[in-house]
This record gives structure tokens, C-alpha cells and sequence, in this order.
């Protein structure tokens, strides 16, 4: 048993040493602990603001109009031309919410998809979601969310895209001041 003396503080090492703990033990704590870092280290959310999408009837579409940062701890992400790339590597979460809007017929599936690539060219289609609406005589909006885990060990390679889709045009729903489509990125860990 290693006791200070009441009112005094056990330093144990020094700076630059390494304090190994063995296998098995447990450390409880019943007071005050200070001086760790905790946390989140790199979480943002981007809203798309930058006008509405037309989404194809037939093809999948990037959404690749204005993202704005909502909200940032950390470095953030980058963003360009639809792609996006990440500031660190490590396991990240990526969600994705959209909004369509169906305007003038039945929509059988419309929702998002999130697509990976881990050398910077071939993306692969990683996590869907569908909705639908019956249009009746005025706009009717189709609300989705997805997300997927993914472990980025490049930052130059790793990167992500949005795309939508629709069995029938619709239009997506983005505002300026209110998250309406919208992505969040999450970094979890070390990769």
C-alpha cells in the first residue's frame, strides 16, 4: 500500500516515463481524476444549403451541392466536387440524412447511399436506405438516414461520396439554417 500523507500528492514516475499496469489488475477510482484527456477528438456535421438536387428517375446522384459546417470538434472534414476526405485516420462513422421530395407522382423506394473507396477511385456502395410516398395532390417529403462504420488508414485514399436515388424525380429538401440533408462524421478510434 502506497499512501501520502493526508492533504499531499504521490507523484509515481516522471514525465517521459511509462507507468505499466499488469494484466489482470484493476484500477478503482472513488475521488477526483484529473488530467486526462477524454472525449471525442474529431466529430462535424455539414447541411446541404446550396440548392436543390434534381434526382434522377433512372441513375444514382451525387449529391455534390454546397455542404456548410454546422458543427465541428477538431480538424473537420474536406470536401470537394462530392468528395469528401477525412482529416486523420482511425474507425469513423458516417451517417447520412436525407430528405427528397416527391412532386408530381408515386414514389415506390426513393432514399441515400453512402459509397467508400479505399484507393481513391473505386467506390463501392456500403449502406442504403429506402422510404417511399404516394403523391395525392401536393409535395409529400420522404425522410431516410443510414450510416456505416469505416476504417480509414489513408487519409489519401480513404475518401466518401453521397448519392441518391428515386424511382421516380424528386427533388431534395436543404436549407441554410436547419438540418434537413445533412452528414455527420464521427471518429470513434485508432484504426
Amino acid at each position: 500500500l502506497i499512501q501520502p500523507a493526508t492533504g499531499t500528492t504521490l507523484t509515481v514516475g516522471a514525465s517521459g516515463d511509462t507507468i505499466t499496469i499488469p494484466s489482470g489488475a484493476t484500477i478503482a477510482n472513488s475521488g477526483t481524476a484529473t488530467g486526462f484527456s477524454g472525449g471525442l477528438a474529431e466529430v462535424s456535421q455539414y447541411r446541404m444549403g446550396g440548392g436543390a438536387i434534381t434526382v434522377s428517375a433512372t441513375t444514382d446522384t451525387l449529391l455534390n451541392n454546397a455542404f456548410a459546417e454546422v458543427y465541428k470538434v477538431g480538424t473537420g472534414m474536406s470536401y470537394s466536387s462530392g468528395i469528401w476526405t477525412f482529416p486523420s485516420t482511425g474507425i469513423w462513422r458516417i451517417e447520412l440524412c436525407l430528405i427528397l421530395l416527391a412532386q408530381s407522382a408515386d414514389t415506390r423506394y426513393a432514399g441515400g447511399q453512402i459509397h467508400t473507396t479505399p484507393d481513391d477511385g473505386t467506390y463501392t456502395n456500403v449502406a442504403n436506405v429506402y422510404s417511399n410516398a404516394n403523391w395525392v395532390s401536393s409535395n409529400w417529403y420522404i425522410g431516410t438516414h443510414c450510416d456505416v462504420f469505416f476504417d480509414v488508414t489513408s487519409t489519401s485514399t480513404h475518401k466518401v461520396k453521397f448519392m441518391a436515388y428515386s424511382a421516380a424525380a424528386t427533388v431534395t429538401e436543404q436549407s441554410a439554417s436547419s438540418n434537413r440533408t445533412y452528414a455527420t462524421f464521427t471518429r470513434l478510434g485508432d484504426t
